[in-house]
């Protein structure tokens, strides 16, 4: 890390830069394509017209792009190594242990924004009740916290499918939360089935001034005790089955 350039609960606009980083690393396999891409050019240049050479030149002609396109793709991951927002909010959950000259990791969180328009609450619905709720549905999410209130929200989307893997650790059992989960090639899967889903806040309320942790109570589609148990009897034979 080579500048914070931010503060916990700092407005940001948008495009602003919020983190600058460098790679010693990223910056040695630059120049060394560089240079490789510079010799290419000047083997290019002394070749002559002669039909074997022409040979040659279209083998380099093509190591040329290749090197070119090595070229791109490096710096865009050096321009990657500077952050910007990615919309007007302030900033929450900010690393307060970063400084100029600490390491941080790819998949590193270093800090939060909240959009000044509203936060999202992202939720996991058990596979079997997935049926039972459809985008518009109104709820409420209710803070574990015990002094916050409890915020009117709507279901705005519901995830195609699930792979298992648990996108917000904080909803994991081992920190805390209700989701069962296991670790697995250095990532969270859940142990049962969940499909994740999405809510907005409603009325414009304020977004709460950092990550928070709760439950959300949806309208849901009415289901008798026998038809739950019918279903997952079904996905259970479903799955037996191989589909």
């Amino acid at each position: 890390m080579t500048r914070v350039g931010t503060g916990e609960g700092g407005y940001v606009e948008q495009g602003q830069v919020l983190f600058e980083a460098q790679s010693p690393d990223l910056d040695q396999r630059l120049r060394t394509a560089r240079l490789e891409l510079r010799l290419l050019e000047l083997q290019m240049s002394r070749l002559a017209a002669s039909a074997k050479e022409l040979e040659q030149a279209v083998v380099l002609g093509q190591a040329e792009a290749a090197a070119r396109q090595k070229i791109e793709g490096l710096e865009a991951e050096r321009m990657a190594l500077t952050v910007r927002a990615p919309f007007a909010g302030r900033i929450v959950d900010l690393d307060l242990a970063l400084r100029p000259g600490t390491y941080v990791g790819q998949e590193q969180l270093l800090a939060r924004i909240t959009s000044a328009k509203g936060a999202r609450v992202k939720a996991l619905v058990s596979d079997t009740d997935l049926q039972r709720i459809a985008a518009g549905a109104k709820g409420v999410f209710v803070s574990d916290e015990a002094d916050q209130a409890s915020l009117p929200v709507t279901l705005q989307a519901i995830a195609p499918a699930s792979n298992g893997e648990l996108t917000e650790p904080a909803l994991a059992d081992r920190f805390g939360g209700a989701v069962a989960a296991v670790e697995k090639d250095q990532r969270l899967n859940t142990r049962e089935g969940w499909v994740e889903v999405s809510f907005q806040l409603d009325n414009g309320e304020a977004p709460p001034p950092r990550l928070m942790r709760g439950s959300v109570w949806v309208e849901a589609e009415a289901v008798s005790p026998l038809t739950l148990a019918w279903r997952q009897i079904g996905r259970v034979l479903v799955r037996e089955q191989g589909f």
